[in-house]
């Protein structure tokens, strides 16, 4: 059980010694808090083998706009397992607080895997990206991070650090596997042969200090994509597209194609592992012409993720930016998500104008 301000990176240290962990990894580690993890349901790098947070969430106090405190999940239970009643912790958990106030977290934690191992595979053609992950998974190998750099990201990154050094091509791609250390080898070996496919260059190592060089590179991505230009800032927004693994590649073309119709630097990469796009536009904010431009892109990245069979947001959460796509994207459903809305807050107190 936990409170929701408690820091996830803070979770993860306290929980260390007794070789547990909370698996969902947002980049923000060090300063999101649980609670905020639980109202967006958020992921990060290792979601494609861990998935979400709602999945390690068995239960909740929330308190409700009317000033009632329900506990969901059951009143007693310390189960792992629960089909009892409606499950009202899936409905609390991604709804952005619109429902109530979450007050207290049980949640479920993983034994900390005993090794890992991370593959780096540099392509020449942009579509041999997704469809080596796809090579992967029908492999049988479940990674607990698949992610991509194409090539804006990998020139943003070499030149906001160029002791990093990674290869010039279409698109880059990390593979990370945990596990015992027999299974990491052999998932290694395959994973290997399946990007070796395409691959210009393939590299594996389970040495702790090689990894962390190899997996520099994606954590330094969206602090060098601020710095493309030097009058320039990133905009959050549009960022956050998932799509069918299948229709990445076309989705960063299309994001390419854009950023030329508005004369726009973006830089793409991502969570390829789940099909998850993250595009940072780099504007100049005190241009109101290109703060103008910018919102007429992301309009347009926004809708292209629904044409493309995706949604307009992964795992950062919909908020007011994204709120208004909301019809387009759920349909008459959306409609079933404003009456319940209105059964728990039907005076509409709770962080009104977002999310639906």
């Amino acid at each position: 059980m936990v409170r929701p301000g408690v820091i996830h990176a803070d979770l993860n240290n306290e929980l260390a010694p007794y070789n547990l962990f909370f698996p969902p990894d947002p980049g923000s580690s060090l300063m999101c808090t649980v609670g905020g993890m639980v109202a967006n349901n958020a992921s990060g790098l290792r979601a494609v083998k861990y998935g979400t947070t709602e999945q390690y969430v068995l239960g909740l106090e929330v308190v409700t706009p009317q000033g009632d405190i329900i506990i969901t999940g059951g009143m007693k239970s310390r189960a792992i397992k629960n089909v009892s009643g409606l499950n009202l912790t899936k409905l609390m958990v991604g709804s952005e607080g619109v429902l109530g106030v979450i007050t207290k977290i049980r949640l479920r934690c993983f034994p900390k895997p005993r090794a890992r191992g991370i593959a780096m595979a540099v392509f020449d053609r942009l579509d041999d990206a997704p469809a080596t992950v796809l090579d992967v998974y029908q492999a049988g190998i479940l990674p607990s991070g698949i992610e991509i750099l194409d090539g804006s990201a990998i020139k943003a990154v070499n030149e906001f650090k160029p002791h990093i050094k990674l290869p010039d091509a279409e698109a880059i791609l990390l593979f990370e596997v945990d596990g015992n250390p027999p299974s990491v080898e052999f998932e290694g070996d395959v994973i290997k042969e399946m990007a070796g496919k395409r691959a210009r260059l393939v590299e594996w190592s389970t040495d702790p200090k090689r990894m962390a060089q190899l997996w520099e590179g994606r954590s330094v991505t969206a602090a060098a994509a601020s710095r493309v230009r030097p009058d320039g800032s990133r905009i959050f927004a549009g960022e956050d597209i998932s799509v069918p693994i299948s229709r990445v590649a076309d989705v960063l073309r299309a994001v390419r194609a854009l950023g030329q119709k508005y004369g726009i630097q973006v830089v793409n990469y991502g969570h390829i592992g789940d099909g998850n796009v993250h595009t940072a536009p780099v504007i100049n904010p005190e241009d109101p012409a290109e703060v103008e431009k910018v919102l007429q892109l992301v309009d347009e990245i926004h809708l292209l993720a629904i044409e493309m069979e995706g949604t307009t947001t992964g795992e950062h959460g919909v908020g007011a930016v994204r709120r208004r796509y909301a019809p387009l994207e759920h349909g008459i459903a959306h409609e079933y998500m404003l009456k319940t809305k209105q059964v728990f807050d039907p005076k509409g107190i709770m962080n009104p104008g977002k999310l639906i």
